[in-house]
């Protein structure tokens, strides 16, 4: 299985798409989604959400916002959250590690570096403009095995 450790902000809510619709940070970007989206269909990848919405939102809640959002029904889970100074690649490894899926490969889009023995699984994207065509063409490698 593929997995997609995904960030929220930065990601999929670019500060620019804030800006032009109020501030709603439940609003996705409809740019980053639909690159998401085609990332979702191309490599069949299911989501685990390591943003810190994961703290504020249930795992339904979640589910209900992205199928708001028109993502695609993909999240089987959230990393777990050991507290403030925790580096999100350590809850990630803890995910890796305490999994009891068959992960083949695994990519990371965040737009924070905190991914310590992660980063050749890191893709960051811009918080301004979120996840973007390049991100999506570099996880696609990655996944395929041409990276």
């Amino acid at each position: 299985m593929n997995i997609i450790f995904l960030d929220i902000d930065g990601v999929l809510v670019s500060s620019n798409h804030l800006l032009s619709n109020g501030r709603n940070r439940e609003d996705f970007d409809p740019q980053c989604v639909q690159y998401l989206n085609e990332l979702l269909q191309k490599t069949e990848a299911k989501i685990v959400i390591s943003s810190n919405w994961r703290r504020i939102y249930s795992l339904n809640e979640l589910r209900y916002l992205f199928r708001k959002n028109n993502i695609l029904d993909r999240i089987i889970g959230v990393t777990p959250f050991f507290n403030l100074t925790t580096m999100r690649g350590d809850e990630i490894q803890a995910y890796l590690s305490n999994s009891k899926e068959k992960i083949r490969n695994f990519v990371i889009f965040d737009d924070e570096e905190n991914m310590l023995n992660l980063s050749t699984h890191y893709i960051q994207t811009d918080f301004q403009v979120g996840i973007q065509k390049k991100d999506i063409e570099q996880a696609l490698a990655f996944f395929t095995g041409d990276l």
